[in-house]
């Protein structure tokens, strides 16, 4: 089998000064000879982890959503006869009305991915408008269309779970970091993985949270921290992961991006980027993302991602 082998690159050498056949085919013979694989089968080692905010890193706290709307406003709301496990519906449902969906093809939803995110919404986290001037918009709708609503109490609780949406002091004291993700993020970084994050967020709460979060938001270099508002762009549009990408000289294959909606994990990996969905726990009060699980996947991922060097030693080794 050895003498053969030797035979074969012997005509290989001869056929080179012979006709010329370039180098780089010589190299290629060879390769194929001993069984190497090429570059392009062979899967980069992970280097860099992409974590979303939403979900993820950061939770819902109901608690204290209940506590910013107001115990008397909720206590009319429910004197009514209203379900207040809708409120949230027709709030999304409000937003929807304020100005029609210009993308269609955008699949972007709202965070619990029942519906269309509404165009407010995304003017709001894209940057075009402010936060005051998107609860401005969406006051003036509700001040002109009181049709909309089954009644008065149920038109104030929509405002009031508006400027709970809109004003960055409120929507911050409503958000907590997720203790086993901040966990997660470390141990990331122990493994030796650049960490980023790539989320869609208005730039005033940004802000705020990095004061009253320093915990989470030291973990991450600021170049390495992407947020849809300072972009321009929000997911899942291809756009915001190039820009990432391009931005820090990435390779998308070395990437793996950690998000809880199938939209935007459908969209990096058209943009050839590992993705894991983020499940969520359910709770008493809301849900909490299921960390455990998106540290099996990365372990399973960086497994694969190095089996064939480990083929490749082996190869050699033969």
């Amino acid at each position: 089998m050895i003498m053969n082998k030797t035979k074969q690159i012997a005509r290989a050498v001869v056929l080179t000064f012979l006709f010329g056949i370039p180098l780089w085919l010589l190299g290629s013979v060879f390769g194929l000879m001993f069984g190497q694989k090429r570059p392009s089968e062979q899967k980069p080692t992970i280097k860099y982890a992409i974590f979303d905010l939403g979900n993820v890193l950061i939770k819902r706290n109901k608690v204290a959503e209940m506590r910013k709307i107001g115990l008397l406003r909720i206590i009319q709301y429910l004197a009514t006869l209203h379900n207040p496990m809708r409120i949230s519906r027709k709030m999304q449902e409000t937003a929807n009305l304020v100005c029609p969906i210009e993308d269609e093809h955008l699949k972007a939803r709202t965070p619990d991915g029942t519906m269309p995110l509404p165009q407010i919404f995304r003017d709001w986290l894209s940057g075009k408008y402010s936060s005051e001037k998107t609860l401005e918009r969406a006051i003036q709708f509700i001040d002109e269309n009181p049709e909309q609503f089954r009644d008065k109490a149920e038109r104030k609780f929509v405002e009031k779970a508006l400027k709970l949406a809109f004003v960055p002091e409120n929507l911050s004291k409503t958000l907590s970091p997720v203790k086993e993700g901040i966990k997660f993020v470390q141990e990331c970084k122990d493994l030796g993985l650049e960490v980023l994050i790539l989320s869609n967020l208005d730039a005033e709460t940004y802000e705020l949270m990095k004061i009253r979060y320093p915990a989470l938001f030291e973990l991450f270099e600021e170049e390495n921290i992407f947020i849809s508002a300072k972009l321009g762009v929000i997911k899942p549009d291809p756009q915001i992961y190039d820009v990432l990408l391009q931005n820090r000289g990435l390779d998308p294959q070395a990437c793996v991006f950690f998000d809880d909606q199938k939209e935007n994990i459908e969209a990096a990996q058209d943009c050839e980027i590992n993705a894991i969905l983020c499940p969520q726990k359910k709770k008493l009060f809301g849900s909490e993302p299921n960390i455990e699980h998106l540290r099996q996947e990365l372990a399973q991922l960086i497994m694969e991602n190095s089996q064939p060097a480990k083929n490749e030693e082996q190869t050699a080794r033969a």
